[in-house]
């Protein structure tokens, strides 16, 4: 190999342009010479650091292990020494080297100087410093984490684990390391260990499986599995124990069952609606037996369930479409429609059921047959209007003939005999002719001779009447401005005036006074009565327009009724259109309100 001529140019060429940081100096530490690499890393120009020194650009507190080092080499002590430093750059900022130092000596072995060669290592220590921080979170995460995590050797010996995995097997960390998963799997499982560390060998990954492992007390728990290899050649096996999901779903498909049995054994026809939309229809075998079919689709439930007179049901006013939108509907009277072409008269009452987050899951439709109660309402207004029927005759008579019997006596004694059968007869006779629009009601035979009314004056007249018949109770009317008149049967309407009076006399308190009023309203005519009495406590007030209905107060004073006046009553307004209500205070004032609607 030629050699160059100038041999001494060409090795400072050399060193100028090497991509190491080279600097000479003497045993001063002042340089008198450095590299382009070496000036680069600390910021300056070469020929800046001509004639600075080490202490110039060395952090103070590396300073003092530099010069000691420079010192035994310069004695001879050492030949070279290496080691990380920080240099200050022009710019004020750091810079973490790798220093490597040794001294320039003569032929008779005296050093004359130090030759430092320097590596910037500062994105290096960086990088170790993140990998640091890398490491140490993920085994922060490593061991926090819910999840057991399993890691193995090639062997398939596991080499980590995690809190996690320890507590879910009971074991500690050093009694788990260098098992294998067959040492915590019962061992008809393990052929299926096999499948699955080879299909973890061709794919890379196993698909998730569901386990049963052991536990050190001897119990076994229920996990879920994912394992796949790192790049190393290592396992990692992500388990979750699953034995609280497992047995919820236990506890779940047996309240299934139950409820499935339930079902089929109820004597209620039920429908069940799945989803929001009714996508699935589910019946019972009680209502498969009352409709002779198979119901599979929602739009079938229109055809064989109808308004209680037959008609079909409009899709707008039908009850599991409203629950669909997450309305409950009260129970009413329905007929089924039988494929046979019958019809079953049921109560059906209709619900949503609804999600955690008020979604709505599907309905429940119930279907309860009152064929017998419908019989024997049937025979018993039948029974009711028979009865009342033949009793009329009888007491026409028993009438007729003690007012007969009045006139020809002059006997005062006798007279009052007379009476007291006549007021006993009229009193049966209006008990009798509550039986019978009793049955009228019930039958829907109620008929209605609809005009237009002056309700201030038959109420007047009503007022009137009653006042003569109880004249220990003072009677108040008043009539607002402009009351329009109604649309009503006066007949009808001046029976509800008779019980509400009646009512008022015989439960209010001796000598009180009975206030009636007539305004007119928006569209409507509204009446009131307003007595003192007893107080009433909030579920007797809810209850006084039910049929045979009786306060605590009437029966405790022996008070006389059926308790169907006010039910017969409420049943009148309501035909008509009209609205009933009653209103009570502590002090035991109670005010009957009813309302008919206005003439046009």
């Amino acid at each position: 190999m030629r050699q160059p001529e100038d041999l001494g140019n060409f090795l400072l060429q050399a060193l100028d342009r090497s991509p190491i940081g080279t600097a000479i100096s003497g045993l001063d530490g002042r340089w008198f010479r450095v590299n382009r690499a070496f000036a680069q890393m600390v910021g300056y120009k070469p020929e800046e650091l001509v004639g600075l020194g080490v202490a110039d650009i060395t952090h103070p507190a590396d300073l003092e292990v530099d010069f000691d080092t420079m010192a035994k080499l310069r004695r001879g002590e050492i030949d070279s020494y290496q080691r990380a430093k920080r240099y200050i750059r022009k710019d004020g900022t750091f810079v973490v080297v790798r220093l490597n130092v040794s001294a320039i000596r003569d032929d008779d072995g005296v050093a004359i100087g130090y030759l430092a060669q320097v590596e910037d290592i500062t994105e290096r220590l960086r990088a170790e410093e993140a990998l640091r921080k890398s490491e140490s979170n993920f085994r922060r995460l490593f061991d926090q984490a819910s999840d057991g995590i399993f890691i193995s050797d090639v062997d398939s010996r596991y080499t980590d684990v995690n809190a996690a995995a320890c507590q879910m097997l009971g074991f500690s960390r050093g009694e788990i390391l260098g098992k294998t998963t067959a040492d915590f799997i019962p061992m008809e499982d393990v052929p299926r260990l096999a499948e699955q560390t080879e299909q973890l060998l061709v794919h890379g990954r196993a698909e998730t499986q569901e386990w049963k492992a052991s536990r050190k007390d001897g119990g076994n728990i229920s996990i879920e599995v994912s394992t796949k290899f790192l790049l190393d050649g290592r396992q990692v096996a992500f388990v979750r124990d699953i034995s609280g999901r497992k047995r919820a779903e236990r506890e779940r498909e047996e309240s299934l069952r139950w409820m499935h049995a339930v079902l089929e054994q109820s004597p209620v026809g039920l429908i069940l609606l799945h989803g929001p939309n009714g996508e699935r229809v589910e019946v019972n075998s009680r209502l498969q037996e009352m409709v002779g079919q198979p119901l599979e689709r929602t739009e079938q439930l229109l055809e064989v369930v109808l308004n209680a007179d037959g008609t079909p049901i409009p899709l707008h006013t039908c009850s599991f479409v409203k629950a669909m939108r997450g309305e409950s509907s009260p129970g009413g009277e329905r007929v089924l429609r039988h494929a046979s072409g019958s019809l079953t008269p049921v109560v059906a009452s209709c619900a949503p059921i609804l999600g955690e987050g008020e979604d709505v899951l599907g309905v429940v439709i119930a279907m309860q047959d009152i064929s017998a109660a419908k019989e024997l309402e049937r025979l018993r207004a039948e029974w009711s209007s028979v009865v009342a029927h033949d009793l009329r005759q009888p007491l026409g008579a028993i009438s007729l003939s003690a007012r007969q019997l009045a006139r020809l006596t002059d006997d005062a004694r006798l007279t009052l005999h007379f009476e007291r059968i006549l007021s006993s007869a009229q009193r049966l006779n209006r008990m009798v002719d509550d039986l019978m629009d009793l049955s009228r009601l019930d039958a829907h035979r109620l008929e209605l001779v609809r005009r237009n009314v002056d309700l201030p004056a038959l109420v007047r007249d009503s007022v009137e009447r009653m006042a003569l018949e109880a004249p220990d109770r003072p009677f108040e009317l008043q009539v607002g401005a402009d009351v329009p008149e109604a649309v009503a049967d006066p007949d009808r309407i001046a029976q509800v005036m008779e019980n509400l009076l009646t009512n008022a006399v015989k439960y209010g308190t001796n000598g009180t006074r009975i206030s009636v009023s007539v305004e007119g309203e928006s569209r409507q005519v509204a009446v009131a009565v307003t007595n003192d009495g007893a107080a009433l406590a909030p579920e007797e007030l809810s209850g006084l327009f039910q049929r045979f209905q009786r306060t605590s107060s009437a029966r405790l004073q022996g008070i006389k009724g059926t308790g169907l006046g006010l039910y017969i009553t409420r049943s009148l307004v309501e035909a008509h259109g009209g609205q009933i209500a009653a209103e009570t205070s502590p002090a035991g004032r109670i005010t009957f309100r009813f309302t008919l609607p206005a003439a046009s």
